[in-house]
């Protein structure tokens, strides 16, 4: 996690509280710090302390979230990004034989693709884009599509509502702890297509 680590665990606890399901004894494991994905000993660092944390236990998927915050190249370089991929790959996917999910932002201008050069999406198996649709008219409603998915089908798009929830904290000034958790929503995502603005 490079960042919104205090917002993380708020909606781990509000997922939790929604769901009626403990995280508690969940093989669930959150860093509290970024990485630098540059370098091959920084991911074999990285690794290793998955390794550890996870006693051995098989890894499903790994978050990298966000790629700017785990990359201390230019994410414009082509050639940063192919070094950014390269160790993704060959030092943590493949040497713990899981799925990596690399969170990134949308571009500034062009909000249809991700910032910075076009070599992530094009060395990438899925590429799943979530964003407002219309944030005047919906402001708690997102649309996830699938952009690329290179072995499978592409599932539908779909919309998810982001619901408060209050699971009865109390913080130090007296205020009610809230946090929020997605849900499917009623919104059609045929209202809606892709923008790049």
């Amino acid at each position: 996690v490079g960042e919104g680590l205090r917002g993380l665990n708020k909606r781990f606890k509000a997922w939790s509280a929604y769901n009626k399901v403990s995280l508690d004894e969940a093989p669930l494991y959150l860093s509290g710090r970024s990485a630098d994905f540059m370098t091959a000993t920084s991911a074999h660092e990285v690794v290793d302390s998955i390794r550890y944390a996870t006693a051995g236990d098989s890894i499903s998927l790994i978050v990298i979230d966000t790629l700017a915050r785990n990359m201390s190249g230019n994410e414009s370089s082509p050639e940063d990004m192919a070094v950014f991929i390269g160790i993704i790959d060959r030092v943590v996917r493949q040497e713990l034989n899981c799925t990596v999910l690399v969170i990134h932002h949308p571009g500034i201008h062009d909000k249809t693709r991700g910032r910075g050069t076009n070599a992530l999406h094009s060395a990438i198996d899925t590429d799943i884009r979530i964003y407002h649709p219309d944030r005047e008219i919906y402001p708690n409603t997102v649309r996830v599509e699938c952009c690329k998915q290179k072995n499978e089908e592409r599932v539908d798009a779909f919309m998810l509502d982001f619901h408060i929830v209050d699971w009865g904290r109390i913080d130090s000034s007296g205020q009610r702890v809230k946090s929020g958790v997605l849900i499917p929503s009623d919104q059609s995502p045929d209202l809606f297509s892709a923008r790049s603005e």
